[in-house]
């Protein structure tokens, strides 16, 4: 079986599997349903203590009952939320976009510069930990007091 051009792929269609690329993107979600489905979660969960350091793009196919959408979405949506599951280096990488009127941030700070872990508004320092709520490799920001502190010291719930 021949594989889709990509003018013939679905949204829905996992990366191409016979590709080798040191990283790759697994799926995009919004942030208001993937924080919110427990069961999705728990797929992310599996996908990364499986593939800790051994994630290939044959793995997206686990995420695909859960209607991740597509890349074209991010060159198409002026204004948009999403979480980007990314495996790099074989790691799994959640990455949190920002789209807003056509300009693309990714990993911003907080609304407001609060600290993600003691919720203190000020300066705030990034850093990037494993996620209690799917074992990804995040990006955290920090007031300078929490930066001090381990990873699993801190009050960061996601």
């Amino acid at each position: 079986m021949e594989p889709r051009k990509e003018s013939e792929k679905r949204p829905s269609d996992p990366p191409d599997l016979t590709a080798n690329h040191d990283s790759f993107t697994l799926a995009i979600f919004p942030v208001s349903r993937y924080l919110g489905d427990a069961a999705l979660q728990q797929a992310v969960v599996e996908l990364a203590d499986r593939g800790r350091s051994d994630i290939k793009p044959a793995d997206a196919r686990a995420l695909l009952p859960f209607h991740p959408l597509g890349q074209e979405v991010l060159k198409e949506k002026p204004d948009m939320d999403v979480y980007c599951l990314l495996s790099v280096y074989g790691n799994l990488v959640r990455t949190h976009v920002v789209v807003a009127n056509g300009v693309a941030r990714t990993n911003p700070p907080p609304e407001g510069y609060v600290c993600d872990s003691c919720h203190a508004r000020g300066w705030l320092k990034k850093e990037f930990q494993e996620s209690k709520l799917d074992g990804a490799n995040i990006p955290v920001w920090l007031c300078p007091d929490c930066s001090k502190l381990k990873p699993e010291e801190r009050d960061v719930r996601f």
